[in-house]
């Protein structure tokens, strides 16, 4: 099974998965890829977060907009169309993640945004250029459509202004490693 660890130094709230527990120390503490290193990175950021942040958003700002609109700071990158895939959480229920992939010197990744409830759920497999596989992006997929955050974006917002921590574990990140 993937091993599973919580960025403690990252502000928002984030968790990186990696196949070893090798890889996944390499990734966090250097923040590079090595032949043969994949990793996902799951990371919710508050809507408010991103507008104080400069990034002009309308209020029902949708995941592609989102997405376009960080993309647009990123340099030295080759970059994917965007595009909207529609997502199956039951039977019944569906949901729309934009998702791109982007190809730099030092990493190449699928990247895919849910925006909902003031959230955005960003989830990113990066491995080493030339080393990303179609099955990746169907690893992201599985981690986007299994999440289950039971806090609000206030939450974070008030955990980030250095008010109260949630109680809860925002994110299970166990569960999440359990269905890959």
């Amino acid at each position: 099974g993937w091993q599973v660890k919580q960025d403690e130094d990252h502000f928002l709230p984030s968790v990186t998965l990696a196949p070893t527990e090798d890889i996944l120390d390499h990734v966090i503490e250097n923040d590079e890829f090595r032949p043969d290193d994949v990793a996902i990175q799951v990371l919710l950021v508050p809507m408010e977060f991103l507008t104080m942040n400069g990034l002009e958003l309308e209020e029902d700002a949708e995941s592609i907009d989102v997405l376009n609109l960080i993309l647009e700071d990123f340099e030295g990158t080759e970059l994917g169309e965007t595009e909207v895939v529609e997502l199956e959480l039951t039977e019944d229920e569906t949901i729309d993640v934009a998702q791109v992939q982007i190809v730099g010197e030092e990493i190449e990744e699928f990247v895919y945004v849910y925006v909902d409830e003031g959230l955005m759920l960003m989830v990113a497999v990066a491995a080493y250029p030339g080393e990303r596989t179609d099955e990746m992006g169907d690893w992201a997929e599985m981690v986007v459509t299994s999440l289950d955050y039971t806090g609000s974006a206030e939450d974070i917002m008030t955990a980030m202004m250095g008010g109260e921590e949630p109680t809860e574990e925002p994110v299970d990140a166990e569960a999440t490693a359990e269905q890959e």
